[in-house]
C-alpha cells in the first residue's frame, strides 16, 4: 500500500474576490515513504517534477485580489493533476530517456491507486473551492504555471503565455494583447495549447462551477526571479482587473503585495 500524503493547500479568500486561483504544480513533493534512487534526485530538481516559481505566482496573485487559491503539492512525476485519469503521461515512466524509480512497471492496481489517493481528492476540493467562490464572487478561474526557458535543448525567447481553449477564445486574446501592451512577450497558447486539452485541471475545477477560465505560463527564470515576478504579478493582475472591469485598489486601502 502506498502512504498519502495531502493532495491539496488551500488558501483562503474573502468573500467578493473576483477570481479564483489554482496551482497544479505547485510542488515536487513525493508521498511519505516513497524513496526515490539516487539516478532520480536530479529529475526532482528539474521543471518535471514541478513547476519552479508557479506556487510564488499563484500565492501573489490571490493576494492581490484577496482571492481564494487551491494548489497541488505532490509533484507531477509521481501523478499529473493538470491531466485527465486516462491520459497516458498522467504517470511518467520516464523522462528525457531517463526510468523512474518510483514510476517503472506499475500494473493497472497502482495506477488506480495513485488515481483515488491524489488525483480525485485534489480535483473533488477544487471544484468544491471553485464553486465557493463563485458563490462568493468569483467571476473567473485563472491557472498558474511557469514553463521552462530551455525544453529538449530547444531555448525558448517567449516570456508569457496564455492558454484557453475554445471557449475562451475572446478572453484569452484580450489578456494576451494587455500582456504584450505592458511590454511582455506574451503570447497566445504558447508555449502549450490549450486547444490540446493541457489545461485539464483549470477547466474540470471551472465546468464545475460554471466559471470561464484561462491558464498563465510565465517562464520559470523570471517566476523564480523575485523582482521580475513582481513586475508579471502586476501586470498579470491589471490585465484581469481590465478584463473583469475591476477597478484598480484605491492608493492607501490595500497593503503591498508581497511575492
Amino acid at each position: 500500500m502506498t502512504p498519502t500524503s495531502p493532495p491539496v493547500q488551500v488558501l483562503p479568500g474573502r468573500p467578493g474576490a473576483p477570481v479564483f486561483f489554482t496551482c497544479e504544480h505547485a510542488g515536487r513533493a513525493l508521498p511519505p515513504g516513497v524513496r526515490p534512487r539516487r539516478a532520480d534526485h536530479p529529475w526532482m530538481r528539474t521543471h518535471w517534477a514541478w513547476d519552479p516559481g508557479a506556487a510564488a505566482l499563484c500565492r501573489a496573485l490571490a493576494r492581490h485580489f484577496g482571492a481564494a487559491a487551491m494548489l497541488a503539492p505532490v509533484s507531477r512525476l509521481w501523478i499529473d493533476p493538470n491531466r485527465a485519469p486516462d491520459d497516458p503521461t498522467l504517470i511518467r515512466a520516464e523522462v528525457e530517456g531517463h526510468a523512474l524509480s518510483f514510476n517503472t512497471g506499475l500494473g493497472p492496481a497502482e495506477w488506480a491507486a495513485r488515481v483515488a489517493s491524489h488525483h480525485a481528492p485534489y480535483h473533488a476540493a477544487a471544484e468544491a473551492a471553485a464553486r465557493a467562490a463563485q458563490a462568493a464572487g468569483a467571476r473567473l478561474l485563472v491557472s498558474c504555471h511557469t514553463f521552462t526557458p530551455l525544453y529538449l535543448g530547444q531555448p525558448r525567447a517567449v516570456e508569457m503565455g496564455v492558454l484557453f481553449d475554445e471557449s475562451g477564445v475572446a478572453r484569452g486574446a484580450a489578456l494576451t494583447a494587455h500582456l504584450a501592451a505592458a511590454g511582455w512577450d506574451c503570447r497566445e497558447n504558447e508555449p502549450w495549447s490549450g486547444m490540446d486539452n493541457l489545461i485539464y485541471g483549470p477547466a474540470r475545477a471551472a465546468a464545475a462551477a460554471g466559471l470561464p477560465y484561462l491558464e498563465i505560463e510565465l517562464r520559470n527564470d523570471l517566476a523564480t526571479d523575485r523582482r521580475r515576478r513582481a513586475a508579471a504579478v502586476r501586470d498579470i493582475a491589471a490585465g484581469l482587473r481590465a478584463l473583469l472591469g475591476v477597478p484598480p485598489p484605491q492608493p492607501g486601502r490595500t497593503k503591498p503585495t508581497r511575492v
